[in-house]
């Protein structure tokens, strides 16, 4: 009996052995998903500006239009087979579009009104707007040759009021006016894993539109508040594009997953850009024009190293090329080069508004036109010139 008790216990304890020995090995997981991300400015390069609105006017105003902010893209993979044989597959559902940033202005004031103190300068306090842009969509990885978009709504809305300057009773009122939205889009060109690092690469699209209603509001003595009437003004966002990349080392390899699949390559090629894990961003070089929108004109200065010129100056940066013929600045006919020691051309293009040349209206040439690119001076006020005034 003793036997027989001894011969089931040890048959209990090795199918106990063999469970746990099984269990060990059932727990053995996979090796995470690695996340690419990469990501470019929202609007990189972008300004906009009304000038002095409306000609003639006891009270004028004029804007400049700025973005901030930031398209990010990110996904998750599974890299799989080999350092010599690999296989990355987009785990789905995972890849996502986040738009985040807002727009900014900046302003110039004239009023001359009987009565009232005389003003002419900037508009204290419309730094502080803030006209936010948020969005997000996502998308199953890679996506490559598909386009996934990003809409962002920006509800029509009546921003704080400023209060009037120099020491004249009233406000500045800006509207956000209907329609105004910024949309994105994201298209995968490449996606490879090869030398145990995997990469993204996409190209970017922009468009949209902000539309801006200004009125300014006066408490002129017994006649009360007046409310003087500034032109809207409808900022066209469609923008060159621009490329985007990501990479990351990849480091374990699991087992086959079901996804799309990336090329046995790398991205570095395609698209532009490649590098960190983070990501980094590459855009064309592109010039904008004038929107036709009540005398205001677009600049897309597109980012540095794009199609064209390999040697492109954004507006207040620096960048070096071989020699001085080679450098080129892209939203603003004033820049300088200068050899240094070892014969490398430093080109600086300066910002607009800080220019002597380009703040001084004598130095416009009549265009017979009343628009700052047809006077040759971009960053001239056409309202202030003589040969433009009503």
């Amino acid at each position: 009996m003793s036997n027989t008790r001894n011969g089931v216990l040890l048959g209990m304890f090795g199918l106990l052995a063999l469970a746990v020995s099984a269990g060990a090995s059932g727990c053995e997981s996979e090796p995470s998903p690695i996340t690419l991300h990469g990501e470019d400015e929202l609007f990189p390069g972008f300004s906009y500006s009304t000038g002095l609105q409306p000609p003639g006017s006891p009270v004028q105003a004029s804007f400049e239009v700025s973005a901030t902010g930031s398209t990010v893209v990110e996904m998750k993979a599974q890299p799989s087979g080999s350092s010599d044989s690999p296989e990355l597959t987009g785990i789905p559902d995972s890849g996502s579009v986040k738009v985040t940033g807002g727009f900014a202005m900046i302003g110039t004031l004239k009023i001359d009104i009987d009565g009232l103190p005389s003003y002419d300068g900037p508009i204290p306090g419309i730094e502080n707007v803030n006209i936010a842009v948020d969005g997000t969509a996502s998308f199953d990885p890679f996506s490559v040759g598909k386009e996934v978009k990003v809409s962002a709504a920006i509800p029509p809305t009546q921003l704080p009021k400023i209060p009037l300057p120099g020491g004249i009773p009233g406000s500045l009122v800006l509207e956000v006016g209907e329609g105004s939205f910024v949309e994105i889009g994201v298209t995968g060109t490449c996606a490879g894993i090869a030398s145990d690092s995997a990469s993204y690469a996409a190209d970017l699209t922009r468009g949209g539109t902000l539309v801006i209603k200004p009125s300014v509001e006066v408490e002129v003595p017994i006649v009360g508040t007046k409310t003087f009437d500034i032109p809207s003004f409808t900022v066209d966002l469609a923008l060159d594009g621009t490329s985007m990349s990501a990479s990351t080392s990849v480091t374990e390899y699991g087992g086959s997953v079901d996804g799309d699949k990336a090329d046995g390559k790398t991205c570095s090629g395609d698209g532009g850009g490649g590098g960190d894990a983070g990501g980094g961003s590459e855009g064309g070089a592109g010039a904008g024009g004038n929107t036709g929108n009540e005398g205001g004109s677009t600049s897309d200065t597109g980012g540095g190293g794009g199609s064209g010129s390999d040697f492109v100056c954004l507006l207040g940066e620096t960048c070096t090329a071989p020699n001085a013929d080679t450098c080129t600045c892209s939203g603003c006919d004033f820049a300088t080069c200068v050899d240094d020691a070892q014969g490398i051309a430093d080109c600086v293009c300066p910002v607009c508004g800080q220019d002597p040349f380009c703040s001084d209206t004598a130095n416009c040439v009549d265009g017979d036109g009343c628009d700052p690119f047809v006077e040759g001076c971009q960053c001239a006020d056409c309202f202030d010139h003589p040969q433009c005034a009503p």
